[in-house]
Order: structure tokens, then C-alpha cells, then sequence
């Protein structure tokens, strides 16, 4: 990952790259670095938006049960002519379920993710 700077390291303006990571970090505040994950933390409401517009209710009321065991919805597959596939995940991303029209959870859906 490349990043092009706007002055030199720790200044106001620059950026750098995580070695270890390849994670790009902004240098807004040399004290601390804020990485783009934590800036694209603030669009998530729009993104959330987005997710689950095209959702049922039943869908929805599971989901809102789901989110308050720390399960979050990750995307949604939209196959072409299909409905809506949301996908959720657990807190530390080691399972995954998939949210079924009628509001049901199944943890054994016909597809793999890659991790």
C-alpha cells in the first residue's frame, strides 16, 4: 500500500503506511494516528442505512434481537432476480448466520465465506 505525503512524517496533513499491516495511517494528531478504519467509523450509519433498506420486517426485528448479543450485519449478498441475503456476524468473527426472509436464522446457509 502506497500513500502520498503532504509533508514529512508526523505532520499535520501526512500519512504513513503500517508496516506490519499495511494498514494506512493518517497523521492528523502526531500524538495519535487515526487509521482508516477508524474514519470510515463514521459513515457507518449510512452504511447501516444502506444494508438494510430492502429488508423485512421480520428480518429486522431478528436483526435488532441479534445486535443486542453482538451479532452485526457485515453485507448482504444481492443475487440478481433473488431477494436479499443479509449476512450477520458474532462479536469476534468466528460464526456467521445468514437472516432468512421469514426472520429465521441459519448458521448452515449453501455458501462459504472467506475469512
Amino acid at each position: 500500500m502506497t500513500c502520498v505525503t503532504t509533508g514529512s512524517p508526523g505532520v499535520p496533513g501526512s500519512c504513513a503506511v503500517d508496516k506490519d499491516s499495511s494498514t494506512m495511517i493518517a497523521m492528523a494528531n502526531p500524538e495519535k494516528p487515526i487509521s482508516i478504519r477508524e474514519r470510515r467509523k463514521a459513515l457507518d450509519k449510512e452504511d447501516e442505512a444502506r444494508l438494510k433498506a430492502g429488508l423485512t420486517a421480520p428480518q429486522l426485528a431478528t436483526l435488532h434481537t441479534m445486535e443486542q448479543f453482538h451479532w452485526t450485519l457485515r453485507f448482504v449478498r444481492r443475487p440478481m432476480f433473488l431477494a436479499p441475503i443479509p449476512v450477520l456476524f458474532n462479536r469476534d468473527d468466528s460464526r456467521y448466520a445468514v437472516l432468512e426472509e421469514d426472520g429465521s436464522i441459519n448458521e448452515t446457509p449453501g455458501f462459504k465465506i472467506r475469512p
